[in-house]
């Protein structure tokens, strides 16, 4: 889902309503929203990752590898991505929770 409004409440695995593709309601609050085509891939770097410079390659688990757009520092070990693909936009890159720019390609 993408919000199309910033609007800040928490609650445990809330029922979403919608209509169509327009989310209505998210548990107890109206909501400004659009569901998408598209799924989610969690995999892992294969070993330490220690942040982003520009054109740095990461090997991933699913022999997928990324290549980084910009500097981010950060350091973990075997982090957790999360690869948004949704239907007519580039992929949306997580690592370790914090979203990263850059490139998904399987090596030659």
């Amino acid at each position: 889902m993408e919000c199309l409004e910033y609007k800040y409440f928490y609650e445990y695995q809330p029922i979403v309503i919608a209509i169509g593709r327009d989310v209505i309601v998210i548990g107890k609050e109206k909501v400004n929203g659009y569901l998408h085509d598209g799924n989610v891939f969690t995999t892992h770097v294969a070993g330490e990752f220690d942040g982003c410079e520009y054109d740095k390659i990461y090997k991933l688990d699913n022999d997928v590898l990324f290549s980084c757009k910009t500097y981010h520092y950060h350091y973990a070990y075997r982090p957790e991505v999360k690869i948004f693909a949704i239907k007519g936009r580039a992929p949306t890159i997580f690592i370790d929770g914090e979203q990263y720019d850059g490139t998904l390609f399987r090596p030659n």
